[in-house]
């Protein structure tokens, strides 16, 4: 996975995989542009960037789903009403900042992002052992 931006200070902001902000390029997301100072990723060796919210969004799911009141809990709120899609990725970031889930709390993640997800972790591992094989 490649990032842009500020760093987010997590083993994934290795800085040997910082590549330039693509600016002008519409987020896989919210298909809004990115634009300088923005941060996010690359995931997979997909040529489409996701700001830093959006791809969080997409690990955390949406403020309804954190509230257990979305559709895969039989409600039905989601995204907050009228909100863009970026608005509602940043929506989703906040609400997790303010109500972090409780410690061994289960939280339902669809499996296609637990495989990223564990793509992402076996990258860091592996990369971990082999700085500690060269030292």
């Amino acid at each position: 996975m490649n990032w842009f931006g500020e760093s987010w200070l997590t083993p994934m902001c290795d800085p040997a995989d910082r590549v330039a902000t693509p600016a002008g390029v519409e987020c896989a997301h919210c298909e809004e542009k990115i634009v300088a100072g923005d941060r996010g990723v690359f995931l997979n060796g997909d040529p489409r960037p996701l700001h830093f919210e959006c791809f969080i969004r997409g690990v955390i799911g949406s403020v309804g789903h954190q509230k257990g009141a979305c559709p895969c809990y039989g409600g039905s709120e989601d995204d907050p009403p009228g909100a863009t899609r970026r608005k509602a990725a940043r929506a989703a970031m906040e609400y997790f900042e303010e109500h972090p889930p409780e410690p061994f709390m289960e939280i339902r993640i669809p499996e296609q992002q637990l495989k990223d997800i564990a793509r992402v972790v076996r990258r860091v591992l592996l990369g971990l052992l082999a700085r500690h094989q060269n030292n």
